[in-house]
């Protein structure tokens, strides 16, 4: 599959919600946009295009109010 900036890519290309919501919400997937996902690609082949190991830290922003 390659590095890490083509599996990441790919995982955005591929990302896709089949789940039945209600009426009022709706999903905002940036990636489905052409410009976006532009950015995105220029993105991960300037800084994740290696096979390099990496940690990730994931968390919530809690706001100024948090």
């Amino acid at each position: 599959m390659g590095n890490f900036a083509h599996k990441a890519i790919h995982f955005f290309e591929k990302l896709h919600l089949d789940s039945l919501l209600p009426d009022d919400v709706e999903v905002m997937n940036p990636f489905q946009n052409a410009e976006a996902m532009d950015v995105n690609r220029q993105f991960y082949h300037k800084f994740y295009n290696d096979s390099n190991k990496r940690i990730f830290i994931l968390g919530i922003n809690p706001g100024r109010f948090g």
